[in-house]
């Protein structure tokens, strides 16, 4: 149930971030987190959301913890890359991106 009920809270912020109801969609997501402190799609969403606000931080923060929580996924390395770079911390990045591409390649090749 518990999982369930934290997918729930992330579709609700989507669908409150697609009406411009940002902060109300971050307490979703948050709500996500207390239920399921492991879903990396709640993760994955509250680092868009606070990066489309501007707080890399926070950013890099949940970015980092989906990336720890579902590391085969290709985008999650991407953004914590870009999140990383805009906070200064560049060889951090070129390291997340270097991941991302990686596991791209290893996607070609079927593994």
């Amino acid at each position: 149930m518990g999982v369930e009920s934290a997918r729930v809270h992330r579709c609700l912020a989507d669908a409150l971030v697609l009406l411009d109801e940002v902060e109300t969609a971050e307490a979703e997501l948050e709500r996500g987190l207390e239920i399921d402190p492991e879903s990396h799609e709640c993760w994955h969403e509250l680092g868009v959301i606070s990066d489309g606000r501007g707080d890399f931080e926070k950013a890099v923060v949940a970015f980092g913890r989906a990336v720890e929580l579902a590391p085969q996924r290709i985008a999650y390395h991407q953004r914590l890359g870009f999140a990383l770079e805009s906070i200064g911390r560049r060889k951090d990045a070129i390291e997340s991106f270097k991941a991302a591409l990686k596991l791209e390649s290893d996607d070609k090749r079927g593994r």
